[in-house]
């Protein structure tokens, strides 16, 4: 599906707003090359809000430099990147991996740079990670000269704060959204004007496994909680189950399009927030065309800078918080990995440290990880003796309150080591509790526990 411009409330072309004020250089993607200087460190947003005429513009006038540090979170499958084979041009550093450049990852042709996402507007900003040009996307100018940086705002603000030189492409696609999403069209050195469609990501289909999950998860979820939910099968099955649920509310890095349901369904309304009564708040917002529509000019929802919203210190002032989140596999301990499984580089931090975090200091809140008990095959199990990712565990083993799987929750708060063992071994699939237990035995009788 492609998100088409709403054609209500005309927005008015670049050259309308020029008149009067400062106005950024028009160029082509082809151009992009001769306006970045060798050794500058570039920052590309990346993921669904990613630029595309712009990656295109990278590759076109690659020529240009040698070894050039780009900076990204996450490239997406249909990306121009996605298909570049690394030539030594580009230096392309990624800080939110996924599958799409693992094999590259795992040659060294691509760097993997595990970083919390908070953290990296705060490195921005710390002038820890450089920053000489930032390119993103934006929507069209409004009739007073201020683009908005769409669905997809994040650690932007800082790129924005500190790079010498912004390039954006105007895409009429991008809906425009409250919160810290509003950029001045002065801001830009330059802009390439260019409609395209926005990257997209439809719902996964739900198997029972998921429903189980669900159904586990929405009973530790009181009426009132305020509630924090990421993307994928297992959240979108957690949504879902809380229809029937009465003025919850929503904090969470991650919007997503099934929460549209809840809040048109009415069991999402804000009304006991003690933080930002009666708004939806986020910092990105992952979906189709039904979620961006929804966003456009949606003043019920604010998307803002996520060391802001991910904060703990913030997330600890909302009562019954409930930070929902998935995870690739739990050990024994409790502890959890979000990156790799079995040497295969699947995912990254995100903001689940510090969501966690604030769940855990949020009165009456919880920290919840679901996962289902085995692999797409059947064959592996989920809750293993030992994290099998080399990158160590993304949460310690205190950071998950209750971990779920479909066959049911395990509340691991104020357990001793065998006690969280045999709590997490009775939610892992019968099929492999017998080997969980024999490896529970050796690590005690090791001095593991």
């Amino acid at each position: 599906m492609q998100h088409a411009p709403k054609q209500g409330g005309a927005r008015p072309a670049l050259a309308v707003v020029r008149g009067g004020m400062a106005s950024p250089r028009a160029i082509q993607p082809g151009e992009l090359g001769t306006l970045l200087a060798a050794g500058a460190h570039v920052h590309l947003e990346g993921s669904f809000g990613e630029p595309v005429a712009l990656s295109e513009g990278l590759l076109a006038g690659r020529a240009h430099f040698a070894g050039l540090p780009v900076w990204t979170t996450q490239i997406q499958p249909g990306s121009p990147l996605a298909g570049w084979e690394p030539d030594g041009t580009l230096d392309l550093r990624v800080m939110l991996s996924s599958g799409t450049l693992a094999k590259r990852i795992a040659a060294g042709t691509v760097r993997y740079v595990p970083c919390r996402y908070p953290d990296i507007g705060r490195f921005v900003d710390s002038g820890l990670l450089a920053c000489d040009v930032a390119l993103l996307q934006v929507g069209p100018p409004d009739v007073r000269g201020f683009c908005s940086l769409g669905a997809t705002v994040g650690y932007l603000p800082a790129l924005l704060r500190k790079a010498r030189t912004v390039i954006a492409q105007i895409n009429p696609r991008v809906p425009r959204t409250g919160g810290d999403a509003r950029v001045a069209l002065a801001r830009f050195h330059a802009v390439v004007e260019r409609e395209a469609p926005l990257h997209e990501t439809a719902p996964e289909a739900l198997g029972a496994a998921e429903h189980a999950i669900a159904r586990h998860v929405a009973a530790l979820v009181p009426d009132g909680a305020t509630i924090e939910v990421g993307y994928g099968a297992i959240p979108d099955a957690v949504l879902a189950a809380l229809a029937g649920h009465q003025h919850l509310g929503v904090h969470s890095g991650m919007l997503s399009e099934s929460m549209i349901d809840l809040v048109e369904g009415g069991a999402i309304t804000g009304a006991r927030k003690t933080v930002d009564p009666g708004l939806v708040v986020g910092t990105v917002a992952i979906g189709t065309r039904r979620l961006y529509d929804w966003l456009d000019d949606n003043r019920d929802v604010a998307l803002r800078e996520a060391a802001a919203v991910c904060a703990p210190a913030a997330i600890a002032a909302m009562p019954s918080y409930r930070a929902i989140n998935t995870t690739l596999e739990v050990d024994l301990a409790g502890q959890a990995g979000s990156e790799s499984v079995a040497g295969r580089l699947l995912g990254g931090y995100g903001s689940l440290v510090e969501l966690a975090a604030g769940a855990h200091a949020a009165p009456g809140g919880l920290s919840i990880l679901a996962l289902t008990a085995t692999d797409a095959t059947g064959r592996r199990s989920k809750i293993v003796p030992r994290l099998s990712s080399p990158l160590g565990a993304t949460l310690g083993k205190l950071d998950a309150d209750v971990v779920v799987t479909e066959h049911g929750a395990a509340d691991l708060r104020l357990l001793d080591a065998r006690a969280r063992a045999k709590a997490l071994i009775g939610i892992a699939d019968p099929r492999f509790r017998e080997v969980l237990e024999a490896a529970a035995r050796e690590q005690a009788a090791s001095g593991g526990f």
